[in-house]
């Protein structure tokens, strides 16, 4: 089952996102006075996705248009090396599950290895699909127990998820019409898909269903909990076919990225553009503002219960401690 928007719908989401950012400089983030330390990767392209591994850290990364690359690091980040930083293309996501490497591309290419010495390339392109949306970036993977869904779309363009039940052996497309930005498990072993004006459930990957909550431009997903661009949060209810807005402190804005953590006193961190941070607390509240207002923050990863480790638009890596 495909789930289509109008050309209509989809106009509209764009112009009321675009009008809400207009919006912004009535209501500057807060300055965060937050200790962090940098680090240096051998790379200065945008630092895109990060994954734990059992020695250590990959990173993955490239600039638009320009060369990917990925980056593997000891768990002490002491140790860093550039495995490979010659992949015709940007890479967008990296998993790491059984002792395997999965990378998710521009140009909808999805990657394996084995151990970061050779790399297995797939691509798909389907010939109904319009708009280019084999051309457009793998931004996110979700692997759970039963199944692998990768999700992806252009800025403003169409969006694609793919899902695996055999271990990457196949992949199964569904198609959208607008961008999908995070995915996420939801209540009941269901999957939601959050984009640009688009909340869509799964229990199989394959047949989606349309949730409320269009026009809203949701950049992230995470377990009940997913943030905007705008800098809102909203709490899915019934896997995902309600939500509750909550109320935010600090107003950080631009996020593109959430993220669940286990730590003793956060359940998320989200970020984004221009420095923006928000951090949620296990007692509801949600507070955020500006680290570092020259940065682009891309992801998040718990590196410990003192510290958050950031990636970033410019090659470094960022220790951040919690509030």
């Amino acid at each position: 089952m495909e789930v289509l928007t109008s050309c209509k719908t989809k106009w509209f989401a764009w112009m009321l996102t675009a009008f809400q950012i207009l919006l912004f400089g009535c209501a500057k983030p807060d300055d965060l006075d937050i200790a962090y330390s940098t680090i240096s990767l051998p790379t200065s392209a945008v630092i895109r996705d990060v994954t734990k591994t059992p020695t250590g850290f990959v990173f993955v990364g490239g600039d638009v248009k320009g060369k990917g690359f990925v980056i593997e690091t000891d768990n002490n980040l002491s140790n860093t090396k550039l495995v490979k930083g010659d992949f015709d293309f940007p890479l967008y996501c990296v998993a790491f599950t059984g002792g395997q490497y999965i990378f998710g591309s521009d140009e909808a290419q999805i990657i394996y290895s084995d151990s970061l010495t050779q790399f297995d390339y797939h691509f798909f392109q389907e010939v109904n699909w319009v708009n280019d949306q084999y051309k457009l970036p793998l931004r996110q993977i979700l692997i759970d127990s039963t199944k692998w869904i990768m999700s992806g779309g252009g800025d403003f363009q169409f969006g694609y998820t793919y899902v695996s039940s055999d271990s990457g052996s196949s992949w199964q497309p569904s198609e959208f019409a607008n961008e999908v930005h995070a995915i996420s498990l939801a209540q009941g072993g269901d999957v939601a898909a959050v984009g640009n004006g688009i909340v869509v459930t799964s229990q199989d990957g394959l047949n989606w269903k349309r949730q409320r909550l269009d026009h809203v431009l949701l950049t992230g997903a995470a377990g009940s909990l997913t943030c905007a661009f705008t800098g809102e949060f909203y709490r899915a209810h019934s896997s995902y076919s309600e939500f509750t807005k909550l109320s935010v402190e600090g107003n950080p804005r631009y996020l593109t990225r959430l993220v669940e953590i286990d730590h003793p006193t956060f359940t998320h961190v989200s970020v984004g553009k221009q420095g923006n941070v928000a951090w949620v607390h296990k007692n509801g509240s949600i507070s955020g503002g500006v680290l570092i207002e020259d940065v682009d923050f891309t992801d998040a990863i718990e590196w410990s219960n003192e510290q958050i480790l950031l990636t970033a638009d410019n090659g470094k890596i960022y220790l951040v401690d919690f509030p």
